[in-house]
């Protein structure tokens, strides 16, 4: 788990549009998500942080792995889980009317995180790189 407390700073997309077009987020909202950065670390009492930062946007959870809890965001409200496995992050937002699946896979030098909700059939990526 050498990625812990590493900063990861986004590189490029594949298909990331199209994941924000499924969900019907506004071009404006989407100029706050650009070039994000991601880190994850652990904290002494066994939960995690994962904090995620652009120009325009942060995010903070602070969450044990496996447990659900009630998550307020642009969309609303949805039940979040995340699970730590190993490298992989995956996080699991469930709403009323939909859910995203974010699926965080690290590595020394590099963040690959996977994107996938249903209302949309395909897969977006994003991709960082250690800072």
């Amino acid at each position: 788990m050498a990625y812990l407390g590493k900063t990861f700073k986004h590189s490029k997309d594949e298909n990331f549009d199209a994941f924000l077009d499924s969900l019907k987020v506004p071009a404006a909202a989407r100029a706050k998500g650009s070039s994000p950065t991601n880190s994850l670390t652990l904290n002494p009492d066994g939960t995690y942080t994962l904090d995620i930062q652009s120009p325009a946007f942060s995010s903070t959870h602070t969450f044990t792995s496996g447990v659900e809890f009630n998550e307020q965001t642009a969309a609303g409200v949805s039940k979040t889980t995340f699970t730590l496995e190993g490298d992989t992050l995956t996080q699991v937002q469930q709403f009323p009317h939909f859910s995203i699946t974010t699926k965080r896979e690290f590595s020394d030098s590099e963040l690959k995180v996977t994107l996938t909700t249903s209302t949309w059939d395909g897969v977006a990526v994003r991709y960082y790189t250690a800072a």
